[in-house]
């Protein structure tokens, strides 16, 4: 999906709370790749909530990151609660094991 049909997407929906899902044991790729599309979705979608969350923890190498980027992550997101969630750096939802039944739950994927 482009940004373009992503942003469309969540303007059409009117989504207040989008969720930018990690997958297990997120590595400095999926982070970063999550922090640069919250950075850009915030720029077009000022008064929407955009959160990273990695709800199996994040790798050692990606944790150095926090010391030198002010990026926040949450490790228990509340996926019921978000009205759009965006997986990075997976090929498929089941790279969030235990989870993948909760966004499999969800209604309306894309």
């Amino acid at each position: 999906m482009s940004f373009k049909e992503l942003l469309q997407l969540l303007e059409d929906t009117k989504a207040s709370f989008v969720l930018l899902l990690c997958h297990r044991s997120a590595d400095a790729d999926a982070i970063c790749s999550a922090y640069a599309l919250q950075g850009l979705l915030k720029r077009f979608l000022p008064n929407v909530v955009i959160e990273i969350g990695c709800p199996q923890g994040v790798n050692k190498p990606a944790k150095l990151l926090f010391e030198y980027m002010p990026i926040t992550v949450n490790l228990k997101p509340n996926i019921e609660s978000a009205e759009a969630i965006v997986l990075l750096d997976m090929n498929t939802v089941e790279q969030l094991d235990e989870f993948a039944g909760a966004i499999n739950k969800t209604p309306n994927q894309k």
